[in-house]
């Protein structure tokens, strides 16, 4: 099914960030770090694998976030 494209962190104004059930696959791309303005992201139900980035923890208006359901 692919996996998410880096360029997604060229989505500056991104608030709602919903992927889920589409398994995707590979690691969470780092460029989501550009992404400040995000306040919700929803990545379950995928094939993603890999470790959490260190990033999610620390975007500071980041809400809620939905990792549920990956390798």
């Amino acid at each position: 099914a692919g996996e998410i494209p880096s360029s997604i962190g060229d989505c500056q104004s991104l608030e709602y960030l919903n992927t889920s059930g589409n398994y995707l696959g590979g690691k969470i791309p780092q460029s989501l770090d550009r992404l400040t303005g995000l306040l919700m992201l929803n990545l379950s139900h995928h094939n993603l694998s890999g470790s959490i980035p260190k990033f999610l923890g620390t975007m500071k208006g980041l809400a809620t976030l939905d990792l549920s359901s990956n390798n």
